[in-house]
């Protein structure tokens, strides 16, 4: 059942959950599910599918209805609430120095995070509202987070197509879909991108084919998460040691100049080429080191298999040597035909 206090106005509602969510000290956003907005995007999306542009992940075009039309698979839902995550956004260095992970994958799962915080606001709610319904998301019930902040006033799409504010883009999104009716659409959050193409011109992939469009077959962050195979392609061909996702175009964005921090990795974390192969390394502590991290669920057969392929692109020479290392103990069938197929063709891959 839909939830509404009588006679109450939507200023008065959005008054309440105000008070609700200071405590938890995350920025947020409210906003009604409408289907004006959602259903404008249908023809937009529908033609990101069809040409192909969302890569491996076929959840995307197996999942198409729910992002359009919310609605139809939380048929109860009148509004939603969207809530900011920060993280930190280590600054860059030289590509290929060593190995690297994305900012927002070092540490705890944000996915953790992200819910152990939205269950707390979620009981916070359903007391303040009797009989409300909630739904919890953050990346994982195949919803357009960033076209919700978006609605929710929270902040403009990026070029890059992630949602940026006048503080920058290093968060995380998750929220609420929600039963409470009365909640008024905020105003739309400007956009202040302007005339910068940062994002696109850094690419290495030029994965971003004009402003708020990817091709994500071609984006580092996929080859080295979602493409399973790890095909060789254009990413493949541009990686520079992007261990775990890829923080390039975010680190150019000026709006993320002053949020930018100290790129220090955690505790106990390889640094080097070696180091990290050691690690991949059946029984070398992969497992346990990245328990409740994003990179456990990629797994030490991908990771190896990305370090190697990006050393290769850098210099050939040392990744046939850790190659040769890898293959004395490496027991995946998969991951040691591989190997073999590289330590038996051209050592030199062309370069881009």
């Amino acid at each position: 059942m839909t939830h509404l206090v009588k006679e109450e106005t939507p200023s008065a509602t959005r008054g309440r959950v105000a008070r609700v969510l200071e405590s938890h000290g995350l920025e947020w956003g409210l906003a009604p599910l409408e289907k004006v907005g959602f259903e404008d995007r249908e023809s937009k999306v529908r033609d990101w599918i069809d040409q192909g542009f969302h890569g491996s992940m076929a959840w995307l075009a197996n999942s198409l209805e729910p992002r359009i039309r919310p609605w139809i698979e939380w048929p109860w839902a009148k509004s939603f609430l969207v809530v900011k995550l920060p993280y930190n956004l280590p600054q860059p260095i030289e590509r290929g120095s060593r190995p690297v992970v994305a900012g927002y994958a070092r540490g705890r799962d944000y996915h953790y995070r992200m819910d152990g915080k939205l269950k707390m606001i979620q009981a916070d709610l359903e007391r303040e509202f009797e009989g409300l319904q909630a739904f919890r998301f953050c990346d994982d019930q195949h919803l357009p987070e960033v076209e919700l902040a978006v609605f929710a006033g929270l902040g403009w799409r990026g070029k890059n197509t992630l949602l940026l504010d006048r503080g920058g883009s290093a968060f995380h999104l998750g929220g609420l879909i929600l039963s409470l009716e009365g909640v008024e659409a905020p105003p739309a959050h400007p956009d202040h991108c302007g005339a910068c193409t940062a994002c696109l011109n850094a690419c290495p992939t030029q994965a971003i084919l004009e402003p708020g469009k990817i091709d994500a077959g071609k984006c580092l962050s996929h080859w080295n998460i979602e493409d399973r195979e790890t095909s060789e392609n254009a990413a493949s061909q541009a990686a520079r040691g992007e261990v775990f996702g890829c923080d390039i175009c975010q680190q150019v964005c000026p709006w993320n100049r002053k949020s930018l921090t100290e790129n220090v990795l955690p505790d106990r974390w390889p640094s080097t080429w070696e180091e990290w192969v050691e690690l991949c390394k059946p029984g070398g502590g992969f497992q346990s080191l990245f328990t409740k991290t994003p990179l456990r669920r990629a797994g030490r057969h991908k990771v190896l298999k990305v370090l190697l392929r990006s050393l290769w692109n850098l210099d050939p020479v040392r990744a046939r040597t850790l190659a040769a290392h890898a293959l004395e103990t490496e027991t995946y069938p998969a991951l040691v035909a591989w190997i073999e197929k590289q330590m038996g063709s051209n050592a030199d891959y062309p370069k881009i």
